[in-house]
């Protein structure tokens, strides 16, 4: 029990094991009892019509009902209040609400819970039905927005989000310059000019001086050769300070005009229609559609004052949400941290507090929130943030949840701003055994699990898994908040970080930390395994300020640019003791700071180059991660690359620079490349053996921006080394081509397959920087 009081270790095992209950819904586990006393319990069901008592299940409410009902008795209460839900959605017309009234007393919770071995979902989304083809070349279906539904930015179609529509924005506005009142930019193109509606467009910018950055801003209007971009989010994006300088848009998304590929849409929020390219199989006379509706799932708003306590929320589906643009966009300061004023300093206190930047919301949200509990949920198909804490909480646990499908960040705790508020400072979190994989698809700059201001947080056997940019972050401040014991004893041990920084955004890491920690009790980083992390700048990144950790016996394998990385860079990080770590033969050398009092390498007792893990590497390896309790939550499906380094085929290679292993070594700036007179370009992989696959991923080249070579191209599955004789077509990309330094991913279909390919169709070059095939 070190490092943990007793209390508050025994809370987390009484929560592990509430855990399990969930888990039980979820995941077909073995079903447990809880251990604290039930007072009550109370019956809800999606059927439910407002007739039933909720004091046994054929007398089932509603869950609006049972809450009221709940609430009516807490303040005496004598045991734990539980509200089971019954299986099925619960169609939530308007954010579900908890305030400190909902709150458990007298040391007892109030838990809603899954009913064993049922399927509860709490839905934000709304049904599209009734769609027309309305374009035979392009397979385009239209579909009016049903009565509630004003605008959205997510659809899923039979439970797969479907991609925005989004281009490269050289090939669709031409030559694009700043215009002269500095309200946008001028374009050459005439395409544009002619888009039905295009003030629902939004434009994208990644900041070449600053690669950890993805903003997106919203359009005003598109005319005569001209955008006007809105100003709140234009003036943030393009101030010229070390946070700003982004310059034209490298995309622009959401207008019919750019749908050419099988699984995109646009929304046209004034006509009120959904437009929709199908996937192969699906039709859209049966199809299940569903957009998202609300912003917010569930709210719970407490104050520092009258926080909200003693709720645990176990066994539940969080799912179907939206995120909105408002004017202000996300012009990312990082991590999803955004604008919300117009920053003109953006290096003072004035403009970096609380009332200027915020984190991208949460579609479930917990502001001054204490004791209370996420055991064992989903949160799945969302359109801002998963789970968000916020306002000073304190004793809060996140424990054995799956996190996926997420527009931004998955796991969020503490305050954006950069100089530090002491109202806001979040203490004594449990992040433990969640799997957090597939997040940040939307808004690139986000992480799996991100903790800015906090102290006493424990993450600890997470899997983080597919992650555009860093896996796990802790701090915040870059190390100039002047209180030095502001974070202190925070642990992010024994997580398995794997195939993170996945698209082109750079200097994050597979765990990343920030700003000053305090001197006593140390902050640990200890235990975790790290594998292909193949972006700058390090798998182990202490920025900007790190101080006070104890970085030890992790693993690092595969290619990683740094295994570790001690900034050296103003403000310097200091006291941080990095020793016996493992690092493999792939893996690059680390990068330390040269400050007397780091205990890093070369004086330390690091081993690298490791081409066998030793006893003591294994064990780590087997310990990081979900524990054996968990291990549900992976579905089956312990998801690797397996095209790392496989046998590649290649229709031609531009020059030995350019050869085919280069496009599945991990190594994003190296890439293969077909000769400019192949007509028929195409890469593929020998996985070995047939495998059960989940996705395909596709960096494109990050050096040389050639639209013509992302576009017009499909991925093949086969079984069958010569896909000429047999392959299943598994996505498809038409003409419009996708973004500069993007990422395309592609669901594969199921089965078991052994080769994948990458083949053109247009009868033009093809140039790939990196090709990961997911499976196990």
């Amino acid at each position: 029990m070190t490092r943990r009081n007793v209390p508050r270790a025994r809370r987390a095992i009484a929560r592990l094991s509430a855990a399990l209950i969930g888990l039980t819904a979820c995941w077909g586990l073995p079903p447990t009892t809880a251990t604290a006393a039930e007072q009550a319990t109370y019956y809800a069901s999606p059927e439910a019509k407002g007739t039933g008592d909720c004091s046994t299940p054929e007398n089932a409410c509603s869950l609006a009902d049972a809450k009221t009902k709940v609430r009516s008795l807490t303040a005496a209460m004598t045991g734990d209040l539980v509200v089971e839900l019954a299986g099925g959605t619960y169609e939530l017309g308007s954010t579900l609400t908890f305030d400190s009234a909902d709150s458990g007393k007298q040391g007892h919770d109030v838990i809603y819970r899954a009913k064993a071995g049922e399927n509860v979902v709490l839905s934000g989304g709304t049904a599209i039905t009734t769609w027309s083809e309305i374009d035979a070349t392009k397979h385009i279906y239209k579909a009016a927005m049903p009565d509630g539904l004003t605008n959205t930015r997510q659809l899923w179609v039979d439970g797969q989000r479907a991609d925005l529509a989004r281009a490269d924005a050289s090939s669709v506005f031409g030559t694009m310059k700043e215009d002269a009142e500095k309200k946008g930019f001028t374009f050459t193109g005439t395409g544009p000019n002619s888009w039905t509606h295009p003030e629902a467009a939004s434009v994208v910018y990644s900041a070449a001086g600053n690669p950890w950055r993805h903003s997106v801003c919203p359009v005003s209007s598109i005319s005569a050769g001209t955008v006007t971009v809105k100003k709140p989010c234009l003036d943030n994006a393009s101030n010229g300070s070390h946070w700003g300088a982004v310059g034209m848009p490298t995309a622009v998304e959401n207008n019919q005009a750019l749908m050419s590929s099988p699984g995109q849409f646009a929304v046209d929020p004034v006509a009120k229609e959904i437009y929709y390219i199908p996937r192969s199989g699906q039709d859209m006379s049966t199809a299940k559609a569903v957009a998202g509706r609300l912003d917010t799932l569930v709210n719970l708003a407490g104050t520092p004052a009258s926080p909200v306590q003693h709720i645990q929320f176990t066994g539940l589906g969080f799912k179907y949400a939206t995120w909105l643009l408002d004017d202000y966009g996300v012009v990312d300061v990082q991590a999803n941290v955004r604008f919300t004023k117009y920053a003109a300093d953006r290096n003072s206190s004035a403009t970096l507090g609380p009332d200027n930047v915020g984190l991208l919301p949460a579609n479930v949200t917990c502001h001054s929130c204490e004791n209370v509990s996420f055991n064992g949920n989903t949160f799945e198909h969302l359109g801002g943030s998963g789970l968000g804490f916020d306002g000073g909480g304190k004793n809060n646990s996140v424990i054995g949840n799956v996190i996926t499908d997420v527009s931004g960040n998955g796991v969020q705790i503490g305050a954006g701003d950069v100089y530090k508020q002491s109202a806001t400072i979040e203490s004594s979190y449990l992040v433990n055994n969640n799997y957090v994989h597939n997040v940040a698809n939307e808004y690139l700059g986000g992480v799996g699990i991100l903790a800015t201001w906090v102290k006493g947080t424990h993450i600890e056997h997470n899997d983080v898994f597919n992650v555009p940019y860093t896996g796990i972050s802790l701090g915040w401040g870059w190390g100039i908040e002047p209180a030095s014991s502001t974070m202190v004893d925070n642990h992010v041990d024994n997580n398995h970080i794997h195939n993170v920084q996945t698209s082109a955004l750079r200097d994050g890491g597979a765990i990343y930390v920030l700003g000053t920690q305090g001197s006593s009790p140390l902050s640990t980083m200890n235990g975790n395994y790290v594998e292909q992390d193949s972006q700058d700048f390090a798998s182990l990144y202490l920025d900007n300020g790190s101080s006070y950790w104890d970085v030890k016996n992790n693993v690092v394998g595969g290619y990683t640019p740094h295994w570790a990385f001690v900034q050296n860079g103003a403000p310097i990080a200091h006291h941080n003791d990095v020793q016996n770590n493992y690092i493999g033969s792939d893996a690059g050398s680390s990068h330390n700071s040269t400050v007397p009092d780091d205990k890093s390498d070369p004086n330390s007792t690091n081993k690298a180059g490791l081409t066998t893990w030793p006893a003591e590497a294994q064990n780590i390896i087997s310990n990081a991660g979900l524990e054996p309790t968990f291990a549900g939550l992976l579905n089956g499906l312990a998801q690797t690359n397996l095209a790392y380094k496989t046998t590649t085929f290649v229709s031609s290679s531009y020059s030995t620079d350019y050869l085919g292993p280069n496009a599945n070594d991990e190594r994003a700036g190296t890439l293969w490349a077909s000769t400019h007179s192949d007509l028929n370009a195409y890469w593929e992989t020998d996985l070995g053996a047939s495998h059960t696959l989940s996705s395909a991923q596709i960096l494109f080249r990050q050096d040389y921006d050639s639209p013509t070579e992302r576009q017009g191209f499909e991925v093949w599955v086969s079984n069958d080394q010569d896909m000429s004789r047999s392959h299943t077509v598994a996505c498809t990309v038409g003409g419009t081509p996708l973004p500069y330094r993007s990422t395309y991913n592609c669901p594969l279909p199921e089965g078991s397959w052994r080769y994948v390919a990458v083949v053109k169709k247009d009868s033009k070059p093809l140039a790939l920087g990196e090709v990961r095939v997911y499976g196990h």
